[in-house]
């Protein structure tokens, strides 16, 4: 099984479309006829060069390609917060895939229409709802954005299909697994059921600090792409230079025996600098022997939370409709949020608009785990 690395500097059509070819080339399906789903990094309203969303030009570049061969192609994602279509038109509009999708002959997914699935093997989570554009679709190809992420300090190949669940109930699954190794172990068995045919992960120009919704572009130059979703996201932690055992997917993955062996073809060096981590991350230095009751009491009191900015906040409410513990409320049209009951999934910040919402760590959690610096 090959994994492909391209060094592609700048979003320029040509050398994506040269990458995708070589990459999508690894897929045995027929194309004729079939109906391929684009799973993309949908977050929340952002433009390209915010690094929030997976660029378009890729996506464009992976449409075509398919459409050239006779596929019908959807775009499609379920972005953070509550699904309506006014809010997801509004997306597919200011991410560019509104544009990727007319100049490649795609159509943008409009149905929110999902339905129960079951995984009876799962480690945590067995039945919950799927967008059912997914789980219809012939082939799944998965196109993800190479960015931190507060809970779970890395998201790709994995972590995006986090997004074929439906509306809010992603939030009220963070609810139910509010510590990062359960809620990794929920995402390796939406890979593992999904199965996509193939992944990309657009990390040209992808996001440091406090991503996945806050942090700051970074330019890396890489777009690399497997079938193997957990070889892609070892590898693509191992060029940012991000801890492979900071990673529950990963570590999930390992236990798991998921790994594949591929082909790496392209450059794997690391970059001259490693990312910035995000503010958010947990201290997770304790042994195993501690007792889980005093493991508790002491994580809750190092545990990182999300503190509002009151002279940025607009009063949009999105963090108060995501939030899955509802502990923040609007008053006199500000986000306020109540620390008791606080689960710090973040989930608030990724959808903040404005990057109103920053990190509270406590002193101890500094002093064990320091911030680091680019």
């Amino acid at each position: 099984m090959n994994l492909h690395i391209f060094r592609i500097d700048n979003y320029d059509r040509e050398p994506i479309s040269a990458a995708v070819e070589a990459m999508l080339a690894d897929l045995t399906a027929p194309l004729e006829g079939k109906h391929v789903v684009l799973k993309v990094n949908l977050l929340r309203k952002a433009t390209p060069d915010q690094a929030v969303t997976t660029h378009p030009l890729v996506v464009e570049a992976v449409a075509r390609y398919l459409t050239e061969r006779g596929a019908r192609v959807t775009i499609a994602d379920s972005p953070g917060g509550p699904n309506h279509l006014g809010q997801l038109r509004s997306i597919y509009r200011a991410s560019g895939m509104e544009l990727a999708a007319k100049n490649s002959g795609a159509a943008l997914n409009n149905s929110l229409k999902s339905e129960t699935v079951t995984l009876p093997d799962a480690k945590t989570l067995r039945s919950f709802p799927m967008m059912s554009v997914f789980l219809e679709a012939d082939l799944v190809i998965n196109i993800a954005k190479l960015k931190t992420h507060g809970m779970m300090t890395y998201t790709g190949a994995v972590k995006n299909l986090y997004g074929t669940i439906a509306g809010l109930a992603k939030a009220s699954h963070h609810l139910r697994l509010q510590e990062p190794l359960p809620f990794a172990e929920h995402l390796v068995d939406v890979a593992e059921f999904l199965q996509p045919d193939y992944h990309i992960i657009d990390g040209i120009v992808a996001m440091e600090g406090n991503g996945p919704g806050g942090g700051d572009p970074r330019p890396c130059g890489i777009l690399i792409g497997s079938q193997d979703p957990h070889s892609l996201d070892k590898v693509a932690c191992e060029i940012a230079g991000i801890p492979i055992q900071r990673v529950p997917t990963l570590l999930s993955a390992t236990k798991r025996a998921l790994f594949q062996e591929v082909k790496i073809l392209g450059d794997p060096t690391p970059l001259s600098r490693p990312f910035v981590l995000p503010d958010s991350l947990s201290v997770t230095f304790l042994p195993f022997w501690v007792p889980s009751f005093i493991k508790k009491r002491i994580l809750e009191r190092l545990r990182p939370l999300p503190v509002f900015d009151h002279d940025i906040c607009i009063g949009c409410a999105k963090c108060a409709r995501i939030c899955p513990a509802n502990v923040i409320t609007m008053i006199d049209t500000k986000a306020h949020h109540t620390v008791k009951g606080c689960i710090s999934c973040f989930c608030c910040a990724e959808v903040c608009p404005v990057r109103a919402i920053g990190t509270y760590r406590p002193l101890l959690s500094r002093i064990f785990e320091p911030k680091s610096t680019p």
